[in-house]
């Protein structure tokens, strides 16, 4: 996911939720315009400014390993369900990598 792409759906997440721009506003103290500008993934944030996003918007901010992030979107997406297309658990998945 790009960092554009980050941003976009941070604002679809919070349009779904249907929390107001005016809401992300009072909470954070930016400004319309710059709530706009990150929305469109048209500024670079810092960590602190993503992270608050996140939480307005009822996510969080996590860092997968690449191995993982098929079967973690997968999971996401089944809202908590195995992969239809593996028979193992996150957990067995997880303990058969070897560490380095």
């Amino acid at each position: 996911m790009s960092y554009k792409e980050l941003f976009q759906h941070l604002r679809t997440m919070r349009k779904q939720a249907g929390i107001k721009t005016a809401q992300i506003i009072a909470n954070t103290g930016w400004s319309r315009q710059r709530l706009s500008q990150l929305e469109r993934g048209e500024v670079d944030a810092q960590l602190s400014t993503l992270i608050a996003l996140a939480n307005a918007v009822g996510a969080e901010v996590m860092l997968v390993p690449k191995a993982l992030a098929p079967l973690t979107r997968d999971f996401i997406a089944s809202e908590g369900a195995l992969s239809p297309r593996t028979t193992k658990t996150g957990i067995e998945f997880l303990l058969e990598k070897p560490r380095s």
